[in-house]
């Protein structure tokens, strides 16, 4: 018995035998293509070794062998607990087959050739990253921190390009794919529907070879025999349940039909509260085959199913009905939102590889072209314009952590040592140690922070400098004096208006003539703006400018000569102005002394 029931154990073996020769230890050799081909054999080989069992009459031994161990007993006399481990043995084959030939299809056939292309990819992708990101090891133990720190923020520069790919395929693809998928339940229920068919036919298709299995000989099976319990209880189905609901309905609603046919519910007396739901007088009093209305007069259960009409199904004739109109459901509400789908996904195609031709100096985006750029940055090529490849900068690096790097330590070192005094004496600049004098920059701050900014401080701080305390005092006793003056205030803004008229009225006196307008008026007929007539100032300027242009060109000698007697001139009028010390006939000292004691006064 054992040897029979280590048959199944060794068609698993085989099976096993397989997956273990062709994935299980070659799994870092294999594509997926490879791997999804070898989990097809094995389930072909365990289907090949189990028919072997199932066929030629060997199923009943294998069976005999499996039910006493389900019973927990050396034999099985239970025809019924045979027959469903037949079945089962046959649905688990038509079960494994169907596995292989969904893999085949599926994994194989139509995504295997796309995943292998993707993971070879991404492995070669990932290596190049590995390589150009690994710190290289140093030949030297003595190696200093600061030219490897440089080395660090080079890479990790690469390492934020890559994460910025990352980022823009997440939330330019990842997140238009998710948006896109969550609007796919109706497909979803489709797949669901076509799934469970094709379960139902698998299913099916086991269930009708296990009852090709059931009989030996290839026959219909013998119920009686094989399944005595089963077959009595079918017989009494067949011929006492007719008899015994016949029985009660006989019973519940009586012999007492009427001729014309239909039912006395009144009366059988089984039935009295019907009447509540359906009155029996309106149906009766009904003519020519007419229905009832469905009112209230009628019964509950006939207004309930006019109701049901009016209401119940007035939102589904609203979009299926022959009076639907703008929200009838047709075949463009399934089209449509699929057709826009199909815009989208090529839009995230687009996104992927954008094979369409880019205007002149523009990069294709897709996100294969930038991962190709990426690629031949990691080997010879350059991103984003820079001068080098990430292989050149590391064969640069290279040649000065194997040259400069090892051969110019000391130098580093003198440089260190350097810093470190440059940085002691910045430390006693900042502050003294204890014995030394207290001039250094942070007790300046502590003094600053404890007397020069306490409220409290009301003594000089330093250099006679008030502390904030004594500001604070001063400017609050400031503060209550302007508060004590508002008319003061007031009484200097009342004189400055009456100020400002007197001024306005010297501007421009309606009546008072000669004011300062006037004389602006006639200031501005002098200089002859807008008007130049002989004599003005714009006049005499025209004549000086056309002098300029053709007579002083022409005689440099005359108006050299000119030009010193009118500076002559104008010597002797400034001496006549400013006139002599001591002397009486200084005008510009007389204007002085007229604007500051009788015009100030005013």
């Amino acid at each position: 018995m054992i040897m029979k029931q280590a048959k199944i154990s060794q068609a698993i073996a085989a099976a096993q035998e397989i997956i273990d020769d062709k994935i299980k230890n070659k799994i870092d050799q294999n594509n997926i293509t490879k791997d999804l081909e070898g989990i097809k054999e094995a389930c072909e080989t365990f289907v090949e070794k189990l028919d072997k069992e199932l066929t030629n009459g060997r199923i009943k031994q294998l069976v005999d062998n499996i039910t006493p161990g389900i019973q927990g007993k050396t034999t099985s006399t239970n025809s019924d607990l045979n027959t469903a481990v037949k079945s089962a043995l046959v649905a688990l084959c038509a079960s494994v087959r169907q596995v292989g030939n969904e893999l085949n299809f599926l994994g194989i056939s139509v995504f295997g050739t796309i995943l292998d292309d993707v993971h070879q990819k991404t492995n070669t992708l990932h290596g190049q990253l590995t390589e150009a990101t690994s710190s290289p090891v140093p030949p030297s133990p003595v190696q200093p921190e600061s030219p490897a720190q440089a080395v660090d923020s080079k890479l990790d520069a690469v390492r934020d390009e890559v994460g910025r790919l990352e980022d823009k395929f997440k939330t330019q693809v990842t997140s238009e794919l998710k948006t896109q998928v969550s609007q796919l339940p109706s497909a979803v229920n489709n797949f669901n529907t076509e799934a469970q068919a094709q379960i139902k036919d698998a299913a099916r298709t086991a269930i009708q070879k296990a009852a090709e299995q059931i009989s030996e000989q290839g026959k219909d099976p013998d119920v009686a025999s094989k399944m005595p319990e089963f077959a009595l209880e079918h017989n009494k189905i067949k011929t006492q349940l007719p008899k015994d609901l016949q029985a009660l309905v006989d019973t519940r609603i009586g012999q007492d039909d009427p001729t014309s046919g239909g039912v006395n519910i009144k009366g059988t007396g089984q039935f009295k509260d019907y009447d509540k739901h359906v009155k029996q007088d309106k149906i009766n009093a009904l003519q020519n085959g007419r229905p009832l209305q469905g009112t209230a007069e009628e019964g509950k259960l006939p207004k309930a199913i006019k109701d049901i009409e009016n209401v119940g199904l007035n939102d589904l004739e609203q979009v299926i009905g022959d009076k639907a109109k703008d929200k009838k459901i047709d075949e463009q509400t399934f089209t449509g939102p699929f057709g826009k789908i199909e815009e989208q996904l090529e839009e995230i195609k687009k996104l992927v590889e954008n094979k369409l031709p880019q205007p002149t100096g523009v990069k294709p985006d897709g996100v294969k072209d930038y991962l190709a750029e990426l690629k031949s940055a990691l080997d010879q090529g350059k991103l984003n314009g820079a001068d080098k490849g990430l292989d050149a900068i590391k064969t640069a690096i290279t040649i000065l952590q194997t040259d400069q790097f090892t051969k110019q330590p000391e130098a580093i070192g003198q440089a260190v040592q350097a810093i470190r005094k440059e940085l002691e004496e910045l430390r006693g600049k900042l502050k003294k140690e204890q014995g030394g004098n207290k001039s250094g920059v942070i007790y300046e701050l502590e003094d600053l922070k404890e007397k020069g900014l306490t409220e409290n401080g009301n003594q000089p701080w330093k250099n006679g400098v008030s502390g904030l305390g004594r500001i604070h005092g001063d400017l609050s006793a400031e503060i209550e004096t302007l508060k004590q003056q508002p008319g003061v205030i007031e009484k200097a803004i009342h004189d400055i208006k009456w100020e400002l008229i007197k001024i306005g009225s010297n501007l421009n006196h309606p009546l008072i003539p000669d004011d300062i307008l006037e004389q602006l008026q006639r200031l501005k007929k002098i200089i002859g703006k807008d008007d130049p007539k002989d004599g003005s100032v714009q006049f005499i300027y025209s004549v000086i400018k056309s002098l300029q242009q053709n007579p002083f060109k022409r005689q440099p000698n005359q108006i050299g000569i000119a030009n010193n007697a009118i500076k002559r001139e104008l010597t002797a009028l400034r001496n006549e102005l400013q006139g002599t010390a001591g002397s009486e006939n200084r005008i510009i000292m007389g204007l002085e002394i007229f604007v500051r004691y009788k015009v100030g006064t005013r």
